[in-house]
Formats: structure tokens, sequence, C-alpha cells
């Protein structure tokens, strides 16, 4: 009994003098610093891995931005720039006009035409008013032109994503709103917003998609 007693104040004792000296030791690992491992002859600590969270980046620009209207075909090929003409800014530039400058604002989500030349119709690129209702999956179309910014009646509203591209939303007279589409016609040289550009196009002859892209 007296042995059994011996051997348990023996292990208690060691006990008491390695679990302060591992914590202790822990305890100093957790307060070292570059200067005090610098004291101490060693090399300093490895810097520790900070999160590298991706930013948040906006689908649409926020800022106003000032450019020319370029008209890209389906497969991304450029076929011009509205143009700056006194009938409009409805086409495309033939090469005898200069191009039409605009300005995107995205406080009111407009385009205003910078250095028109036509004197009437207003100042702002969008669809004639007064039209018909569009919405999505409808072929029915307004003639792309400038207008007037009273936004009394239907008109149209822009946004601009990251590379540039206009993205157009007709807002009907109703206060409905529909995502559209241009579409644009060589022969006529002349464009129109349609909530269904691929109907619009198998239903009149000579049509086709385009996009419109701020640079």
């Amino acid at each position: 009994m007296q042995r059994f007693a011996v051997i348990l104040f023996a292990f208690v004792a060691i006990f008491a003098i390695v679990v302060p000296s591992s914590v202790n030791a822990l305890s100093h690992v957790k307060r070292d610093t570059n200067a005090g491992r610098f004291s101490r002859g060693l090399p300093p600590r490895a810097p520790s891995r900070r999160s590298t969270a991706k930013r948040h980046q906006n689908s649409q620009v926020s800022v106003p931005q000032t450019g020319r209207c370029q008209v890209r075909d389906s497969s991304g090929h450029s076929l011009g720039y509205l143009q700056n003409a006194p009938s409009g800014p409805g086409s495309i530039n033939p090469g005898g006009n200069s191009d039409l400058s605009v300005q995107y604002n995205p406080k009111d989500s407009s385009i205003t035409c910078v250095n028109p030349q036509f004197g009437e119709g207003g100042s702002f690129l969008g669809g004639s008013p007064g039209s018909p209702k569009l919405n999505a999956g409808s072929p029915s179309s307004v003639s792309l032109t400038n207008v007037e910014n009273g936004k009394t009646d239907s008109f149209c509203t822009w946004a601009v994503d990251q590379s540039g591209k206009l993205i157009p939303e007709w807002n009907n007279s109703d206060g409905s709103t529909s995502p559209v589409s241009c579409a644009y016609n060589a022969n006529k040289n002349t464009f129109v917003l349609t909530g269904d550009v691929d109907g619009f196009c198998s239903q009149n002859s000579g049509w086709a998609p385009v996009d419109l892209y701020l640079i």
C-alpha cells in the first residue's frame, strides 16, 4: 500500500510539471513575434494566409459614358455606326456623315445624342412614341429614332453592360415593361425595336438581329 502511494505521488508530480510546461510553450507560440524571434536568433515567422475573395463586379455600367453607337450583326461583326444626319439617328452611317456621339446616363437610364444634326423630335435615343404595346415574345415593333425625354407615353430606357452592349427595355403606356431587341434592314437602312426579334425577322423579309454597343 505504501509503495502504491509513492508511485501515485510521483505520477502526480510529473503531471504537474509537464502540463504547465506544455501550456507555457503554447502560450509562447501564440505570443511569439518577429521581434522576439530575432532576439533569439530565429528567422521571421511565415506570413499567414488571408482570404482572397473575389470582388463583386457590377454587370452594368454605373457612371455616365460618352461614345459612339456601333452596330454589330449576330456574329459580332461591325456594320458601322449610328449616323448623325438631319433625318435622325435611325440609320447606319454610310460614310458621308459624321458618326453620332451619345452619352449614356445611368441615373435615368437614358441615352442623349450629344452632337445631333437633327433639330426636331428630341435629342434622346429611343423608339417612336405612341407606338403599339411591346411585350416579350411578341413581334410587334417600333422604329428606333430620336425622341423627347418627357416619358409621358411609351418610351425606351437603356442599360449598358461591362462589354459596352446597349440593353433596351420598353416601357408601355400602361406601366408595364418588356425587354426588347434591335433588328436592322440593310436595304432600307433602318432599325426597329421588338419584343421577339427572331419572330419579327422571320415574318419580315430583309431584317436581321443586331446589337448596339457604346464604344
